[in-house]
Parts: C-alpha cells; structure tokens; sequence
C-alpha cells in the first residue's frame, strides 16, 4: 500500500513540473500596444527599423538618445547628422521648435513619421495637415512604380502645401493623390515628415508585400556617413527614469508579483492597525497614601512641639494596622492582647506589656517628652514590621 502511494505521488509531481514547466515556457499573449520603441519586438515597435540603419547607412553610426530635445542641444551643441523621431504623436514646443530648425538650417537632417505632428513645427514651415475618414490607407511611397497599402483605424491625415513649396511629395495617398510624405530644403539642410508611423513598425516590416516601404522612405536621408540619432525621448521616456520599478513594469508576471506583494503590505498594516489601535489599559491598585499623610500632619505637630498629639495620632495608626492584620478580632488592650501581640510578633511579652502601657499613659493624657515620642515610634514600629 505504501508503495502504491509512492507510485502515485511520484506521478503527480511530475505531472505538476511539467505543467509547470509547459505554463512558464508557452508564448505569452500578443501585445498590440502601440510603443514605437526601439527596443520592443512586439508588432508596434520599432526595433527591426532601429537595428536596420546599420545596413541602410553602413558608413553611418546609430545612436539612441533619451533626452529632450534642448537637454541634448545643450549637451552636445556640436552634434551632426541627421536626426530621427517616430511614434504616433511627436511633440516639441515653440522653443524646442526653435532650437531645432537652428540645428537643421546649419547643414542637417532632421526626418520626421507621427500621425500627429507638433504645431509649432508645420506653423514654421508654413504647413498644415487635415485628416479623413477611412480605414484603408493607400500609399504611394518612394518608388512611384509600386503602390503601399497599410490598413488603419484611424483618420487618414495629408499635407496642405502652400502655393511656394519648395520640396517635394515623395509619398501620396492614392484615393485622392494628397502627400503624406514630403521632403524640402530647411536652410542648409533638409526636413522629412511622413504621416504614416505604422510603416517603420516591426509588423509592417516583416510584411512581404509592405515591407520595403521603410527603408525606401528613410533612403530619403543622404548617407554622407554622419551620426544618426534616433530619439526615443517621447517613446522610451526621460533616460535617468529608467528606474527598477519602471523594468519590473514592462512584464505582466512581474507586475502581478509586486501588486500582490503591496496587496499583502496592505493586508498586513490593515489588521496590524486594528490590532493594536485600542491598547488594553495598565490598571494600577489603588496606593495607600496613609502613610504619607501620617507624615505630613506629624511634621506639622512636629514644629508645633505638641508631641501628645503626635503621640495620639502614631497610637491611632498603629492599632489600625495591628486590626487590620488580625481583622478586627482586638477591640480592647488588655492582657489578652498584648499576649496574641507578643505571640504574633515574636517581640517579648515585656517589651509588649511595657510598649502598651506606655499607651495607656499617653491616652490617660499624662505628658509626652519627646524622648517618650521617639520610644514609641520606635517601638510601633518594630511590632509592625514583626506581626504576621
């Protein structure tokens, strides 16, 4: 029977690693998230386009940077080449604007793809863009021999040139032969915007029959063997915010591990908090201040000199404690008492006989020296320090 249950247990250990090997080893879901990221190989990144400029422009190095776009001006004023931004919105306000048609005019490149371009950038080159509905977007890219069509949900946008454009449209859309994609001369240098992203993303790439369309509209770019920078600021984010929790982030399983983990954090503080709001109160028994007070009167008869008083008052105190040791059995001080006193507080039937006919005397209302006092403190306490 024993070995039965080992039979059973060894299968169904084996059984649960291999499912769990089959579930932390099978393909995840498809993300559709539209990144633009040069370093995402899903279908809405950039990465193929990214890692392609190396064969596109040989003589050219590639760089990826993470910063704005005055950040990295004031960085490197002396950067040359050409510089590239896609994603679904580009954005640069007036003064980055500025900054970067100064850049341009001085001999760059500068090639932008966005379906939303920034205003302060078609406002300098006298340009606007309009948009219509249709989810086939057809295309006529670089080669004029060959028509591209990427199908989108979203609005068709095209340029409205102005009657002194000096560029060229190197890509129209075919329903209604408007550009998408022009070129023209920026001072020194030249500006590229095409208002189709889609077509740089990995999806559209690895299309057999779209898939050259990428690299025939970044030919637009001479290859005069200066840097490429491939701005991933507005993708990829501010570079010093790559922080751990921003990698934790990027992968469901991870995520999920540490949303539990600050859901546990949570439970914890919760129940902990409950436990411990109400704390059980120290009850403390009441203090017998008797003593205390005793004190207090007696320093006062004291510097009065009136020494029966004190005397009365320590004879009070003392009969109190010795009623209550013996429960209120001693009502009256007579032989009786001071044998059960003697035996009780193992002090000699004498020194008890002498101790309560000194008592006697002092409530007889004879005269109390002041060595008469001290004897019989001395000697009440004595007694009840003795009795059990």
């Amino acid at each position: 029977m024993k070995a039965k249950n080992l039979i059973w247990g060894i299968v169904l250990l084996a059984l649960a690693s291999l499912y769990t090997w089959y579930e932390a080893n099978r393909p995840g879901p498809v993300d559709w998230s539209e990144s633009y990221s040069p370093q995402d190989k899903i279908p809405y990144g950039t990465y193929i386009a990214y890692r392609s400029l190396s064969e596109l422009f040989p003589t050219s190095t590639r760089m990826i940077s993470r910063l704005s776009v005055l950040e990295t001006l004031q960085q490197d004023d002396s950067f040359s080449g050409s510089w590239i931004f896609i994603g679904p919105v580009v954005y640069f306000d007036p003064v980055e604007t500025e900054h970067l048609l100064e850049w341009v005019a001085q001999g760059h490149q500068l090639f932008v793809a966005a379906e939303r371009m920034p205003d302060s950038l078609l406002n300098k080159c006298s340009l606007s863009v309009e948009y219509e509905d249709g989810e086939s977007r057809l295309l006529v890219g670089p080669d004029p021999e060959k028509v591209y069509t990427f199908t989108s949900r979203n609005f068709g946008g095209y340029f409205v040139l102005p009657s002194d454009f000096s560029g060229e449209p190197l890509g129209v859309r075919t329903e209604n032969g408007r550009p998408d994609f022009i070129r023209f001369p920026y001072g020194k240098g030249q500006i590229c915007l095409n208002l189709n992203p889609k077509a740089f993303t990995n999806r559209w790439i690895l299309d057999t029959l779209q898939g050259d369309y990428y690299y025939k509209a970044l030919s637009s770019l001479s290859d005069d063997g200066r840097p490429l920078r491939w701005d991933a600021y507005q993708t990829l984010g501010r570079e010093t915010l790559g922080t751990p929790f921003r990698e934790i982030l990027r992968y469901p399983s991870l995520k999920m591990a540490l949303y539990l983990l600050l859901f546990m954090a949570l439970c914890y503080v919760f129940f902990r908090a409950r436990r411990e709001q109400r704390p059980i109160p120290v009850i403390r028994p009441p203090e017998n201040r008797m003593l205390a007070f005793l004190t207090t009167v007696s320093s006062l008869y004291y510097r009065q000199k009136d020494h029966r008083i004190m005397a009365l008052k320590q004879i009070d105190f003392f009969l109190g404690e010795v009623r209550s040791k013996y429960h209120g059995q001693i009502q009256v001080l007579d032989e009786e008492f001071v044998r059960l006193l003697s035996e009780r507080s193992g002090v000699s039937l004498e020194e008890t006989a002498a101790l309560i006919r000194q008592i006697r005397q002092i409530r007889d209302g004879q005269e109390v020296r002041e060595a008469d006092l001290r004897n019989l403190v001395r000697g009440t306490e004595l007694l009840m320090k003795k009795i059990k």
